[in-house]
């Protein structure tokens, strides 16, 4: 599975979640950042090649939503809902990662909930997917993600 983490700059938040995450086994990760002098600027074939985005703030979904409005397929985007207050490989940092994107990196492609259906939800912070009337509630219990739906 292709794993992207995305931040602003692509210099502290993003290369800490793709070296924290890189070299597990299933798993292609990179990291990129929306700003266009980034390292790694976020492009169109990044995020069309992506199973599953992560991004570190709901505002960088919002920029992929907006500067990539054509898309070969629907991608999963994740927000991590983590400020740009930490330096590169912070252990603070590097516990909220594990903590929030390591649930989804635990598991297979194929139980990862709602993987290639979150992108164009009204709603994809705080854990509560809002699509077609449905709810899908994203619930942590010791460091596993469960599936509910209505």
């Amino acid at each position: 599975m292709k794993v992207l983490f995305v931040c602003t700059a692509n210099k502290l938040r993003s290369p800490t979640a793709e070296d924290l995450f890189k070299g597990r086994p299933g798993f292609d990760v990179l990291s990129a950042g929306t700003s266009t002098e980034a390292p790694r600027p976020l492009t169109r074939e990044l995020v069309a090649s992506a199973d599953l985005i992560f991004v570190m703030e709901s505002h960088h979904r919002e920029r992929i939503r907006k500067k990539f409005r054509q898309r070969p397929r629907d991608e999963a985007i994740i927000t991590l809902h983590i400020p740009d207050e930490y330096e590169r490989n912070d252990p603070v940092l590097i516990k909220l990662l594990e903590e929030k994107a390591g649930p989804y990196l635990l598991r297979p492609k194929s139980q990862i909930p709602g993987l290639g259906t979150i992108w164009g939800h009204s709603r994809a912070d705080s854990g509560d997917l809002q699509r077609q009337g449905a709810t899908i509630k994203l619930l942590k219990t010791n460091n596993n993600v469960i599936q509910s739906g209505a």
